[in-house]
């Protein structure tokens, strides 16, 4: 909430930021979960904006593949729209580590 911006004109709170494509309707049930239980009677919005600036990279990982990505992310991470490199790293590092 801290990263919020406070409009005093419509008494609100204006947060910004780059959700995937198809998390959008998972992030509106959330908002309105979170609005129910806290009893709140201002529903929540979100306005999705079109820009021209490129979104961040985002890979989704499970609990298997999110310590290669963690591996790949420290030596520099694939802008957007290029391949993961961590999808080889899964597959050649465990190799290479047993050949050492």
């Amino acid at each position: 909430m801290n990263q919020f911006n406070y409009d005093p004109n419509r008494k609100c709170l204006i947060g910004e930021g780059w959700i995937p494509s198809d998390s959008i309707g998972i992030v509106q049930q959330v908002l309105r979960s979170v609005t129910e239980r806290t009893g709140s009677s201002i529903p929540p919005f979100m306005h999705e904006i079109t820009t021209s600036i490129e979104p961040p990279t985002f890979h989704r990982t499970n609990r298997v593949t999110v310590g290669f990505q963690e591996l790949v992310d420290a030596y520099g991470v694939a802008e957007y729209r290029e391949v993961n490199p961590a999808i080889f790293a899964v597959v050649t590092f465990p190799f290479l580590f047993a050949v050492m």
